[in-house]
C-alpha cells in the first residue's frame, strides 16, 4: 500500500509543471493511491491531513507544514540556484528534480546532496511513432514547440538560421507551436525582420493551446523536432517528440541530457553565458546565473544534415512511462524519513536594477541600509504578491509608504492606489520602488520619469 500524501501543485495549462501535474494526478487515480490533490499552491493553500505533503513548483510559494514530512518536486534551467531556494530547500526532508542535470546545479548552488532525488517527467502513452510511414515528396517539416515566447527556448536563433538558409527554400517549412499571446508576439518578430529585408518565408506560427491528442499528431507530422534551448530542466517537448519517432536537434546542456546522446539526437555545441536582462526580468530568479549559448554555426549544420535524414537510434521512452514512475515515487514515498525539525527563518531575496538594467542582490540589512540614506519615505509602483512582501519588508524596517501606483485606482495593503492619471500632481516620496510584473518595468520608468528617484526592485520572500 502506497503511503497517503498531499500533492500540491498549479497547473497552468500548456506548460512543463502544467502538463507534468495533469499526467501525474491522473496517473495516482488510476492507480487507486490515497492521496489529496490542492491545484493552487500559490494562494489559499488548505492543511495536508496526511504525514507527507509534496509541494511542486516554485520553492518561495511553498507553505511548508511544521511537524510532517515535507517533499520538493522542482526544476530550473540555469547552472545554480538563487539563495532563497537554497535555504527552502535545505528544510525539505526530500528534493525530487526531474533530471540528474539538476542534481548536478542544485549540488553546485548549495543544496545537501544527500536530499536530492531523481523523479522524472512522465510521457503521456499517446506520444507514440505513426502508424504509418511519413509519406516522402512532400516539405520537410521542422518543428518548435515551446509556451512563452522566452529567450530561454532559443527561438532567436532558430530564426535567424532558418531565415538564413530555408525560407527560400520549396523544400522545407518551420512551424511553431506556442501560446496565443506568444504567436501574436512572434508574428510580430518575424514581420520586424521582414521589413529590414529579410527572407521570412515557409515559417508557419500556430497560437492555440493544443490537447495531448493535437500536440501528438502535430508531433508525427515533423521531420525533425528542433529547439537550441538556452536551458531546460527536463526537456518535455523533446521526449514528447521522440516518443513519436521524430528526430531531434537539442542543446548539449540541460535536462534532456538523460534521454539524448549523440547516438539518438543531433547535440548543438555551446558555450555557457549569463542570463541577460530580459529574461532576468521575466524569470526573476534566474538573475545573477548562467546558462548554455548555442551556436548559430552548428545549428545551421545541423538543420542540413536533417535534409539528409541520418539513421539515428531511437530513444528509449522506458525509464519515463507511468508504470516505471510509479516504482519510483513508490519507493521514495515508502523510504522518506522525517527528520527533526528545523525552525529557520528565510531571508528574501532581493534584486535591485540600474538604469542599463544590470542585476544587484544586496542582502536584506543592505537593501535596508540603502534606502534609508535616500530616505524614509517611500512609494510604491505595483499591487502584487511581490509588492506585499516588500510592503512588509518596508513597514517592518520603520519605512513610510504614504501611497501605492498601479494602471488603476483601488486599495492595496489598506491603502489608496493612484494611477497614473489620478496620481496628485505634488505627490512625492525619497525613492519609488517598481514592483510591478517585471516585464512592464521599463513602461514605468518611462511613465514616471523625471518625477521620481525610481528602483526596480525584484523582492520576494517566502509563504510560511
Amino acid at each position: 500500500m502506497v503511503r497517503p500524501f498531499c500533492f500540491r501543485s498549479y497547473r497552468p495549462s500548456f506548460s512543463g509543471y502544467g502538463y507534468g501535474t495533469d499526467e501525474f494526478v491522473k496517473s495516482f487515480g488510476r492507480n487507486g493511491w490515497r492521496f489529496t490533490f490542492q491545484p493552487d499552491s500559490l494562494a489559499g493553500a488548505k492543511k495536508c491531513r496526511e504525514e507527507v505533503v509534496i509541494h511542486s513548483g516554485f520553492p518561495h510559494f511553498y507553505r511548508i507544514e511544521p511537524g510532517k514530512i515535507n517533499i520538493a518536486r522542482v526544476m530550473l534551467e540555469s547552472d545554480s540556484l538563487p539563495r532563497l531556494w537554497v535555504d527552502i530547500l535545505n528544510s525539505m526532508d526530500e528534493v525530487w528534480v526531474a533530471s540528474r542535470f539538476n542534481v548536478e546545479t542544485f549540488a553546485a548552488g548549495g543544496v545537501d546532496r544527500r536530499r536530492i532525488f531523481v523523479i522524472p517527467d512522465m510521457v503521456d502513452s499517446r506520444f507514440m511513432p505513426p502508424s504509418r510511414p511519413r509519406k516522402r515528396g512532400r516539405m520537410f517539416r521542422f518543428l518548435s514547440v515551446f509556451l512563452d515566447l522566452s529567450l530561454r527556448k532559443g527561438w532567436d536563433v532558430m530564426l535567424y538560421e532558418f531565415a538564413a538558409n530555408f525560407s527560400e527554400s520549396k523544400n522545407v517549412e518551420w512551424v511553431v507551436q506556442c501560446s496565443p499571446d506568444s504567436a501574436k508576439r512572434l508574428r510580430g518578430v518575424i514581420r520586424e525582420v521582414g521589413h529590414r529585408g529579410h527572407k521570412t518565408g515557409n515559417i508557419t506560427v500556430l497560437g492555440k493551446v493544443p490537447t495531448v491528442p493535437e500536440l501528438a499528431r502535430l508531433y508525427r507530422s515533423a521531420d525533425c523536432y528542433v529547439l537550441p534551448t538556452r536551458g531546460e530542466g527536463f526537456g518535455r517537448p523533446y521526449l514528447e517528440a521522440a516518443a513519436c519517432g521524430v528526430s531531434v536537434i537539442a542543446t548539449g546542456w540541460g535536462g534532456q541530457l538523460d534521454f539524448l546522446d549523440n547516438r539518438n539526437s543531433r547535440l548543438l555545441k555551446y558555450k555557457l553565458a549569463g542570463v541577460p536582462a530580459p529574461d532576468a526580468l521575466d524569470c526573476y530568479f534566474l538573475a545573477g546565473q548562467r546558462w548554455a549559448e548555442p551556436s548559430h554555426t552548428d545549428l545551421g549544420k545541423a538543420l542540413r544534415s536533417m535534409l539528409e535524414r541520418p539513421a539515428l537510434a531511437p530513444v528509449d521512452c522506458a525509464p519515463f512511462r507511468e508504470k516505471h514512475l510509479l516504482r519510483l515515487i513508490e519507493g521514495r514515498l515508502a523510504t522518506v524519513k522525517k527528520r527533526k525539525t528545523v525552525k529557520r527563518e528565510f531571508a528574501p531575496q532581493i534584486i535591485v536594477y540600474d538604469r542599463k538594467w544590470k542585476a544587484r542582490q544586496p542582502t536584506p540589512r543592505e537593501f535596508a541600509k540603502e534606502l534609508k540614506a535616500a530616505g524614509k519615505v517611500v512609494a510604491v509602483v505595483g499591487t502584487g504578491r511581490n509588492a506585499g512582501w516588500l510592503s512588509e519588508f518596508l513597514v517592518g524596517h520603520g519605512f513610510d509608504i504614504p501611497f501605492y501606483i498601479d494602471r488603476e485606482d483601488g486599495r492595496f495593503m489598506g491603502k489608496k492606489v493612484y494611477s497614473p492619471v489620478s496620481l496628485p500632481a505634488n505627490a512625492r516620496a525619497d525613492v519609488a520602488l517598481i514592483s510591478s510584473f517585471p516585464a512592464a518595468f521599463a513602461e514605468w520608468v518611462g511613465i514616471l520619469k523625471g518625477r521620481w528617484n525610481l528602483k526596480p526592485v525584484i523582492f520576494y520572500s517566502h509563504n510560511k
